[in-house]
């Protein structure tokens, strides 16, 4: 929550209220494609690999649209 689709934040602003994560943040956080690295595969075991949240108002947020793909 607090993340306003239309006005791209940083991942530590959108994720503000996660709790025992592990970041992994490219250096074009602000654009609307990334390409990263994970972490170890021992980090990932058992978590959520990938995880946002986008709203402008308090409710889901119609035009946000996340598309992962994993190599």
């Amino acid at each position: 929550t607090g993340a306003n689709c239309q006005t791209p934040e940083t991942y530590a602003k959108l994720f503000s209220k996660a709790s025992n994560h592990v970041w992994v943040s490219p250096a074009d956080s602000t654009s609307t494609s990334h390409t990263w690295t994970a972490p170890a595969a021992n980090q990932l075991s058992g978590k959520t690999v990938f995880s946002v949240g986008c709203t402008s108002t308090g409710d889901p947020a119609g035009i946000c649209a996340v598309d992962v793909t994993v190599s």
